[in-house]
């Protein structure tokens, strides 16, 4: 039995150690430069090894792609309530650290020119959570008509100004929502109810 505990951990560990170093291959010399052997050889593994992972080098970078809409699913679904979430700071700090452990995945991904895909797909994590959210209550359901199409632009704008420079991107500066303009809305349906 420890014996597969041990195994279990040494294929977790150079699995990790294979995107590790695709990730760091990628931002030094562009992804499309990274292959097995270049892998390989900076991994400290064999080619067999790589194979039991992977079957491509491409299949590493969408695995990173995959690990990071995840990490932003989890977040977002987790996500409270958005007339909560116009109101809490402690949301825009978790938010701010979850984007700041994934830099490098996403310069990584944005350097492979698969930027306008990941924000597609991080726009519509963030649209089916609200829509869902503003659906199936009725304080908000008159306002979704207003309230989505201004989330999808923030988000669009958001993450593209991320993707395109994560490392230098100040979320303190550059907020998701407008929580006046949402607040705002929401008072005005409530006010027509």
């Amino acid at each position: 039995m420890n014996r597969n505990k041990s195994t279990d951990r040494r294929y977790r560990r150079t699995h990790g150690a294979i995107i590790r170093t695709a990730i760091e291959l990628a931002l030094a010399e562009g992804w499309e430069k990274v292959n097995v052997t270049k892998l390989t050889e900076k991994a400290d593994i064999n080619r067999n090894s790589f194979y039991l992972h992977f079957g491509s080098i491409s299949d590493v970078f969408d695995e990173i792609e995959e690990q990071f809409l995840t990490k932003y699913r989890d977040f977002v679904s987790a996500s409270p309530p958005l007339d909560v979430l116009v109101r809490d700071p402690d949301y825009y700090a978790a938010f701010s650290a979850l984007l700041k452990s994934e830099e490098k995945e996403v310069e990584a991904i944005s350097k492979m020119g698969r930027a306008d895909q990941l924000i597609a797909k991080i726009q519509r994590i963030w649209m089916d959570h609200y829509n869902e959210e503003l659906s199936s209550s009725k304080k908000y359901r008159a306002a979704k008509d207003v309230i989505l199409p201004y989330i999808a632009g923030c988000t669009l704008i958001f993450f593209s100004n991320w993707v395109r420079d994560p490392a230098g991107f100040d979320i303190q500066k550059n907020t998701l929502f407008n929580g006046k303009f949402i607040e705002r809305t929401l008072s005005l349906e409530a006010e027509t109810e």
